[in-house]
């Protein structure tokens, strides 16, 4: 009873009443039948006043059999329908009561209890028989031996907190209850018992007229053998349909406390019919499915959202859409035993949940929602703002404003028990898309198995998923940390042979590379401590290619991509490379996509700024600088060999470019070729016809000389002599210089531009088949040249698109470093030797 109604009856009654009705509130048995806790919406109250109404019905039962023992049946049946208001606030028909007085039995067809409006049935029975034992009513002992009720039709309508029978409760409560609870007459009460009653055919038709939510019970078979009016549990059999869902089961029944316990089953309950009440705490669009369980509850009437439910449940074909018309989640079968379930202790432990064939969908828009965020409702919280205002001579409440607001911090596990002892789904498949970025992502997980012991909402726990991939490859993830704690985790993930094609979209987006093929396999292994993420990533791929990069495409990350590919991959296609990464979880900048693409992205860095180390040995062989000798006029074989090998790697990879540079010291290519002018102008002095042409035999003999042969140093004397210039003044390995200096430029520019010509003219001829810009080399630059001082050489800078590296071995910055003082201390050594080697001479 709503506490309107108490309200009401208190100003009707006396003092004493009003004490009575006060009593009565504290015996619960007249409070509504609401869960409490105003964080929640409010719940539906029925079932107790529809208890209420079957109670009066047998109140009616009783009243009528007493008026029938003091009247004949005919006069009985007068008496009744012409004073049903006055006895029990609603109009009585019946058709052909009969009464046998002495043996205590009697009968009546076509009974019907009417409405407020004296038109609409409430109640209507086609058949009643009643016997009772005449001589116990002698001892103050009300004994029905059997009471068979046919047919029964009971139609309940509730709109907010106002049921159709409120008027009649009401009514019987301050004419028979109220009156009974202050009479002060000490005299004994009365022994009731109740024996043998049977309800057949019933049908129960329950209207929610505020959601427009219809239920019906039909086909109602009730039985108890004796209804206890005591402090002791009655066992009742029921067996009815539930919109044709049948359900059969035991109810026990304290009549004194309202307690209650059933033991019953139910087949194939359509879950659409109880979508209605989900919608207060899930904002879903349908719900569909067949519910068959093997139950077991307890609990009180009282508060009927406190009872505690156990036993096993199927549900066959859920379906369960989102606010957006998509598939939040379905499955073929869903089963689960219940150890104990509390929906006012908000306590859910089930001792298994398994699930076969299922799908879920995780969809993220462009502006990071996803589907799954407006599925749960905030906590509201309600503030009334009021006013009062002086209404003849009385002071009223105004209501001036409600708000309405949602707290979406809420813990959303806060004060929930959830534990599940076996957790086990199977062949399930997950939709996933991504549409934050500049071309949307698109993947389904298939055959996915989630498997848990022991999980708790509350606590730790270990959780693994397995699946197949898109396409072909598989993942296994496991996972171990609570989810009250993110600050401390631990997840392992492995990816075996996944196609890295599917997730081009990711590379696009943060390289602006489009995959063109490639398989990968993934090891992670992450662990947060306390907010700070410590991981190992080992990645590995097999023929992993990317296209042009799309310069449409504003990349988050400007990366060597295609070059550190190249300089990854051995000779098999292979990657393997380590990636550890770290962050703290509460960084603004944190994302785990982020931090892989960024680690991936320092490795390719790495890769570039020092390459040799990371090229596989066959690479390392092909790519590496080619040694030459500043005065060599062409090539040997080896040097041949090694253009040889460059051609055949960029024969396999049609993407590939060489671009070959010379370099030469040039401080000692200038004293080299400034000694070479000193001998070739003595080697012509001696000759008879110095104007000749030198052949290879001179060569050769010039090539015998030592510029500490003194003959050449006595010639290079005159030829400073000559020119006005003291020759003792200068030291041997500067003499060849003064006199020839000013022309090394240009004989050493036309030696590089000849060595050049060479090379060009071989890959042509012989490498035929790659195209004339596969293998560049560069012009001579006199002005670089002359700011080089390392070993002299072909450098190789590798190219790829706009991605240029230049390939530097391990040794070359040592060489760089020393050859300064490698080519002074042989410089010195040179002098000295011909120094000696004069003075002995």
């Amino acid at each position: 009873m709503s506490n309107r109604d108490n309200d009401t009856m208190a100003t009707n009654t006396s003092n004493i009443v009003a004490d009575a009705t006060n009593a009565d509130n504290a015996s619960n048995r007249g409070e509504e039948m609401t869960k409490p806790s105003t964080a929640k919406p409010k719940r539906r109250k029925w079932l107790r006043r529809t208890l209420l109404a079957l109670g009066i019905v047998l109140l009616l039962l009783l009243i009528a059999v007493g008026v029938v023992i003091a009247w004949l049946g005919p006069i009985a049946e007068w008496y009744v329908e012409k004073n049903s208001k006055e006895l029990v606030g609603r109009t009585i028909t019946m058709d052909d009561l009969h009464l046998r007085l002495f043996s205590g039995t009697g009968d009546v067809d076509n009974i019907v209890l009417y409405e407020a409006d004296d038109t609409t049935h409430f109640v209507a029975m086609e058949h009643v028989d009643v016997s009772m034992d005449v001589w116990d009513i002698l001892d103050g002992h009300l004994h029905i031996t059997s009471a068979h009720i046919q047919n029964p039709v009971i139609r309940v309508t509730q709109n907010g907190d106002s049921f159709n029978f409120d008027d009649m409760v009401e009514f019987i409560f301050v004419e028979y209850i109220l009156p009974a609870m202050v009479e002060t007459d000490d005299g004994d009460e009365w022994l009731i018992t109740v024996e043998n009653i049977t309800i057949s055919g019933g049908h129960i038709e329950y209207i929610d007229e505020e959601i427009e939510q219809r239920w019906t019970l039909s086909d109602m078979e009730l039985h108890t053998d004796q209804l206890f009016m005591e402090d002791r549990m009655s066992d009742i059999e029921v067996s009815m349909r539930i919109n044709e869902a049948p359900m059969r089961g035991v109810l026990q029944f304290n009549y004194d406390s309202f307690d209650f316990e059933l033991n019953g089953t139910l087949d194939s309950l359509n879950l659409a019919d109880t979508y209605k009440y989900w919608t207060p705490y899930m904002n879903v669009s349908s719900v569909d499915g067949m519910v068959s369980a093997d139950a077991h509850i307890t609990g009180n009437i009282d508060n009927i959202w406190a009872m505690n439910i156990a036993g096993d449940a199927t549900i066959a074909d859920l379906h369960i859409t989102g606010p957006d018309g998509r598939d939040m989640l379905t499955s073929k079968h869903v089963g689960t035993n219940i150890r104990q379930l509390n929906i006012d202790e908000e306590r859910y432990v089930l001792g298994s949940l398994h699930a076969t064939d299922y799908f879920t969908q995780f969809v993220m828009a462009d502006d990071g929602s996803t589907n799954f965020d407006l599925l749960f409702y905030g906590e509201p919280e309600v503030s009334v703002e009021t006013t009062t205002e002086l209404v003849a001579n009385d002071m009223y409440d105004v209501k001036e404003r409600v708000t309405i607001t949602t707290n979406e911090e809420v813990a959303p596990f806060e004060d929930i028990t959830l534990r599940i002892d076996t957790l086990d789904l199977r062949d399930g498949r997950l939709y996933f898309a991504d549409n934050t970025m500049h071309k949307p992502f698109e993947y389904e997980l298939r055959r996915m198995n989630i498997k848990s012991h022991n999980f708790d909402i509350m606590g730790n726990n270990s959780l693994t998923i397995t699946s197949d991939m898109q396409g072909h490859g598989s993942a296994t993830i496991r996972w171990e940390g609570s989810l009250m704690d993110f600050y401390n985790q631990s997840l392992l993930a492995i990816l075996n042979n996944v196609d890295i094609k599917d997730f081009s979209p990711y590379i696009e987006h943060f390289t602006a590379f489009p995959v063109r093929s490639g398989n990968l396999t993934f090891q992670s292994q992450n662990v947060i401590t306390n907010g700070e993420l410590n991981g190992v990533n080992r990645l590995g791929t097999y023929q992993f290619k990317v296209d042009k990069k799309d310069k449409q495409i504003d990349a988050e990350f400007n990366l060597p991509l295609k070059l550190g590919l190249f300089f990854l991959t051995d000779n098999k296609g292979h990657i393997d490379i380590d990636l550890p990464i770290k962050g703290h979880i509460d960084s603004p900048e944190f994302s785990y996509r982020k931090i892989i693409m960024k680690a991936i992205g320092n490795v390719l860095l790495k890769v570039v700024a020092s390459p040799f180390t990371w090229m596989a040995g066959n690479k390392q062989d092909a790519f590496r600088h080619i040694n030459i000798d500043a005065m060599q006029p062409a090539f040997d074989s080896e040097q041949y060999a090694r253009i040889d090998k460059m051609a055949e790697a960029l024969a396999e990879d049609d993407e590939l470019k060489v671009r070959l540079t010379q370099r030469l010291n040039y401080q000692n290519a200038k004293r080299q070729i400034a000694d070479l002018d000193l001998k070739i102008a003595y080697y012509n002095s001696t000759r008879t016809n110095p104007n000749e042409r030198l052949d290879m035999l001179d060569f050769s003999a010039i090539e015998q000389m030592r510029m500490s042969n003194s003959d050449i140093m006595i010639y290079a004397d005159s030829q400073l002599i000559t020119r006005g210039i003291d020759p003792t003044t200068l030291r041997t390995s500067e003499k060849a210089m003064v006199l020839y200096g000013d022309m090394v430029d240009n004989q050493l520019e036309e030696m590089m531009k000849h060595r050049n010509r060479v090379l060009r003219d071989y890959i042509a001829f012989q490498h035929s088949e790659l195209a004339a810009d596969r293998f560049t080399i560069d012009s001579i630059d006199i002005e670089s040249i002359r700011s080089y001082n390392g070993k002299d050489r072909y450098t190789i800078a590798l190219v790829i698109d706009d991605e240029v590296v230049e390939i530097d071995s391990p040794d070359d910055e040592a060489e760089a470093t020393n050859t300064e003082a490698t080519e002074a201390e042989q410089s010195e050594q040179t002098e000295q030797t011909e120094e000696t080697e004069q003075i002995e001479q």
